[in-house]
């Protein structure tokens, strides 16, 4: 694959590149509406999304949702599970370890949450990733780009800024040798859930991003810890 200057990229292929901006502009004015209008909105923007991803005539093995690289990327799923087990062991020592917000029943809230990673995987890497790659040249001009797109998406909450663009970089990189989404979505379930039971409500804003994360009103009961701090961790009365 040989690299294209940006400026030639440009030149060559400006409707591929409006084509890209469009689908980022769509994904921001979902976020940063709310009530009927941001309903309407997040339509408009999935059959969007679905379009120019599979206009492109890429198969299910060019998209990472083939078999294709699963097996030798199944050690991602270890590795995100291990990952989230650790941050959670921090909110129990620390005693910020919560339930999860909102009144879904658990499976129903995790399993919905599974599927919206999915779908986020399958936009930063499915079109975002390729996209890119085809039309710079570069897989590492591919990386940095589709992770930084997915980091930036999370303004304005500040935990989700920083977590999402070093995971967006690992996750492109992750994807550029294997191809495969399906780990990338596990992984990306997992230490996102454990985020949101670890840490305060109050920090993260009930992972909130766009409008939501500037309206938040934390109207709910305060998070109610599931585990004390350690012995450890607790202060220490003076004798």
């Amino acid at each position: 694959m040989v690299s294209v200057p940006f400026a030639e990229s440009l030149r060559l292929h400006w409707k591929k590149w409006v084509e890209l901006v469009s689908v980022i502009t769509a994904i921001e004015l979902v976020l940063w509406n709310e009530g009927p209008a941001r309903f309407v909105l997040y339509l408009v923007a999935n059959v969007w999304v679905l379009y120019v991803a599979l206009r492109q005539g890429r198969t299910a093995r060019e998209l990472g949702v083939g078999s294709r690289g699963f097996s030798a990327s199944a050690w991602m799923m270890a590795a995100g599970a291990g990952m989230a087990l650790a941050i959670v062991e921090m909110g129990a020592t620390y005693g910020t370890l919560h339930i999860l917000f909102g009144v879904k029943p658990i499976v129903l809230h995790v399993g919905a949450y599974a599927l919206w990673a999915l779908m986020q995987q399958f936009v930063a890497q499915s079109y975002f990733f390729l996209q890119i790659e085809e039309l710079t040249g570069s897989s590492r001009k591919a990386v940095i780009g589709s992770g930084l797109i997915f980091g930036l998406l999370h303004i304005p909450n500040p935990v989700l800024l920083i977590v999402t663009t070093i995971g967006g970089l690992v996750f492109s990189e992750m994807f550029c040798r294997y191809r495969n989404i399906y780990p990338l979505a596990f992984a990306h379930a997992a230490v996102a859930l454990a985020i949101a039971v670890s840490l305060p409500n109050s920090v993260h804003r009930h992972m909130r991003v766009g409008i939501g994360y500037i309206n938040f009103r934390n109207a709910e009961r305060p998070s109610v810890p599931i585990a004390p701090p350690s012995e450890n961790m607790a202060p220490q009365q003076g004798k």
